[in-house]
């Protein structure tokens, strides 16, 4: 049950795999749980799975040891995660529940549940997570979910950060928004071009603790020309109300990103989004968007996903 650091499972490489068809029950399609210390998952193509696609777990007691019973010290990376659909649950194409340390970035995920979930279902937490350079579209709960929500439990996420990801047309099945965020702190969630569905942006579950949670610095726009914002028990229904009540998203613009297409979201030259997110969030200097190209070239980097 690997009760110490000593017998931890490393050096796990999980590349250019193709997962798919499998019936899962509620188990996920590849799954790294436990006293797990240093891993990559890479190029793997995982879909038309019953339940979750990619999932790093901690805290369900597989090491009897607390503090070594997390998936930890991982990257997940240019994976293809789609249609990753449970009928019975919510299921991520990528899934952090209750594991540290991990990256997660340059993954494209459609048509899940979930395009990720960064959560915590037991008691404990997951802790440093990074969700850079992913392209999120078309999932059917929401783009992103975020926190512990399970108020029977300590369950909750810290310190994780949310930068550089394309979000197009999620919560196509649901009315959740782009952001679903229920029980987390210290937060930030920056330099993301949000392309909605609906007029929903994003929500936020009235629910403790949520503290120390910054939006900052992201597009935001809604093809319907109205915006709502659900922010813990409270409604907005324009942006300029929402930055004012919830203050949030004080840098952040509510224009068209002007993608290439509704399949190529790469930011045209006019796009309003170009060059003006926040560099000093982005604090691997060698960070690469989804294209492979660095994330910040001259000091300076655009919102989303791809830079060119």
């Amino acid at each position: 049950e690997g009760k110490a650091q000593t017998n931890a499972v490393s050096n796990i490489r999980i590349d250019s795999c193709k997962v798919f068809n499998n019936i899962t029950g509620y188990s996920e399609a590849i799954s790294l749980d436990g006293n797990i210390d240093g891993f990559r998952i890479t190029h793997c193509e995982v879909y038309n799975n019953t339940n979750i696609g990619i999932a790093l777990i901690g805290n369900y007691g597989v090491s009897s040891t607390a503090t070594l019973d997390q998936a930890r010290n991982g990257v997940v990376s240019q994976n293809n995660c789609y249609d990753n659909v449970a009928d019975y649950a919510t299921s991520a194409g990528i899934y952090v529940d209750g594991a540290r340390d991990i990256k997660i970035e340059r993954n494209f995920c459609k048509g899940n549940g979930y395009g990720i979930e960064v959560g915590a279902e037991e008691n404990g937490s997951a802790s440093n997570i990074t969700v850079v350079a992913n392209v999120l579209q078309g999932n059917r709960e929401t783009g992103l979910a975020l926190g512990g929500y399970n108020s029977g439990t300590s369950g909750q996420v810290l310190n994780t950060t949310i930068i550089n990801n394309t979000f197009y047309r999620n919560s196509t099945a649901a009315s959740s928004g782009e952001i679903a965020m229920t029980k987390a702190s210290n937060c930030v969630i920056s330099n993301n071009v949000f392309y909605t569905n609906a007029k929903l942006l994003f929500y936020v579950e009235s629910i403790s603790p949520q503290q120390n949670n910054r939006f900052d610095y992201n597009t935001w726009f809604t093809p319907t020309g109205t915006v709502s914002v659900q922010w813990a028990g409270k409604s907005y229904s324009s942006f300029a109300t929402y930055q004012s009540g919830a203050k949030q998203d004080a840098h952040s613009i509510n224009k068209d990103p002007l993608f290439v297409s509704a399949s190529d979201f790469h930011l045209q030259s006019g796009s309003p989004s170009r060059n003006i997110a926040d560099v000093n969030v982005i604090k691997d200097a060698t960070q690469l968007d989804k294209d492979g190209l660095p994330l910040v070239k001259n000091g300076v980097s655009s919102m989303g996903a791809y830079q060119q």
